[in-house]
C-alpha cells in the first residue's frame, strides 16, 4: 500500500508546474480573460470537506495508472457550492485531471471531455482559506461583469504549485470561472 501512496504523490508532483511570474505570497494577479482549449479528464466527484482532496486524487491517479494513462496537463478542482454557505459535511466539489487519451475508468472515478470556454483568470500565491484567497473570487465576477459578461459555471483553482494548504505561503493557484457573453 505503502507504494501506491509514494506512486500518487510522483505522479501529482510531475503534473505540478510554475505558472510564470508569481505573485508575492497572498496576492493575485490582475484579472484577465483567458481560453481554456479542450480537454480530455479523469474526475471524482466528492461532498465533504476539502481534507478530502489528497484521497481523491489518489484515487483519480491510480484508476489513471490502471488505465495506463499519462498526465496532460495541471490537476484542478471545480466547487458546485460556496462554502460560506453550506457546512463542510455538504461541500460539493470534483478533482479532475487532465490525460491523454480517452479512457473508460471504474465508478467513482469517471471520463468526461470538456469542451473549449472563455473564461475570466487570476493566479493566486498564497495560502487557501484567507480573506486574500476568498477576495480573489469577487475579483473575478467583478472583472467578468465588467466585460459584459456573465459568469457561466462553477469556479475552477488550478493548482500549480502546493505547500501545504493554510500555511502554504508558496501555493501557486489559478482560479478561473467559464464566461459567457451577454
Amino acid at each position: 500500500m505503502k507504494w501506491k501512496v509514494v506512486l500518487t504523490a510522483l505522479m501529482l508532483a510531475i503534473t505540478l508546474s510554475a505558472y510564470g511570474e508569481k505573485p508575492p505570497a497572498g496576492k493575485a494577479t490582475a484579472p484577465e480573460k483567458i481560453k481554456i482549449s479542450e480537454q480530455k479528464l479523469l474526475t471524482l466527484r466528492m461532498k465533504g470537506p476539502y481534507q478530502l482532496m489528497n484521497k481523491a486524487f489518489g484515487e483519480v491517479y491510480m484508476a489513471m495508472g490502471k488505465l495506463g494513462l499519462r498526465p496532460a496537463g495541471t490537476p484542478f478542482a471545480i466547487y458546485f457550492n460556496n462554502p460560506t454557505k453550506v457546512k463542510p459535511a455538504e461541500y460539493d466539489w470534483e478533482v479532475c485531471v487532465p490525460v491523454d487519451r480517452k479512457a473508460k475508468p471504474k465508478a467513482p472515478v469517471k471520463f468526461r471531455i470538456q469542451k473549449a470556454m472563455e473564461a475570466v483568470s487570476l493566479v493566486y500565491t498564497g495560502p487557501y482559506g484567507t480573506k486574500e484567497h476568498t477576495g480573489c473570487y469577487s475579483k473575478l465576477i467583478a472583472f467578468g461583469s465588467s466585460l459584459k459578461g456573465y459568469i457561466s459555471g462553477p469556479p475552477r483553482e488550478v493548482y500549480h504549485e502546493m505547500k501545504g494548504f493554510q500555511g502554504g505561503k508558496k501555493n501557486v493557484t489559478q482560479i478561473y470561472f467559464p464566461v459567457e457573453k451577454k
